[in-house]
């Protein structure tokens, strides 16, 4: 019966020193395991930092894309509605230039074309008889635009609106004006 009792023992042994072993590798499994997922943590802080900096970059670009895109925009609009005032123009539109000009007003205060659409605007209502509305729009050019290179020529075309309407009064100033500020005109 000793025999048994030392034979169980033994076996008994065998498995607490089997089962430390497996709980040794096992406690070593675990440890590699917690080192590897330290190190994939690490990894994806350092991927995690370089997208989070190309990801400010992108934006960084594409704000400034945006903003060159708005000025590329604002420069193609421009000419676009001065050319969509201009074709109308040249269609006898006069209704749509005067909408080009109020919409190009709106959008672009002050811009380079202004004054050509106003004076194109004039020009339409000069040709179509309407003289009152002709010469409003020009006076406003007068006006707002007194050092444009058309100062002369829609001074001269308000003159002969003025005579058309027989207003000799606003004639009388507007010849005066002319011959202060305008070269005098080639025979």
């Amino acid at each position: 019966m000793e025999e048994k009792i030392n034979e169980v023992l033994q076996k008994m042994a065998e498995l607490i020193e089997s089962s430390r072993t497996e709980e040794g590798g096992l406690r070593e499994r675990i440890a590699e395991l917690m080192r590897n997922i330290e190190s994939l943590e690490e990894d994806i802080r350092t991927i995690t930092g370089e997208l989070e900096r190309k990801v400010h970059f992108m934006e960084m670009n594409f704000e400034t894309i945006q903003k060159e895109i708005e000025e590329i925009k604002g420069l193609v609009g421009e000419e676009y509605l001065f050319f969509k005032g201009k074709k109308a123009f040249e269609e006898k539109k006069c209704a749509e230039v005067g909408a080009v000009l109020k919409e190009y007003q709106l959008s672009y205060h002050g811009g380079k074309y202004l004054p050509n659409l106003y004076f194109i605007y004039g020009k339409c209502l000069d040709d179509s008889q309407n003289k009152e509305e002709a010469l409003k729009i020009y006076i406003s050019l007068l006006k707002e635009f007194p050092s444009d290179e058309k100062f002369c020529e829609v001074l001269h075309r308000s003159i002969e609106i003025l005579k058309v309407l027989n207003r000799p009064k606003e004639l009388s100033a507007f010849e005066k004006e002319k011959k202060i500020k305008c070269p005098p005109e080639k025979p």
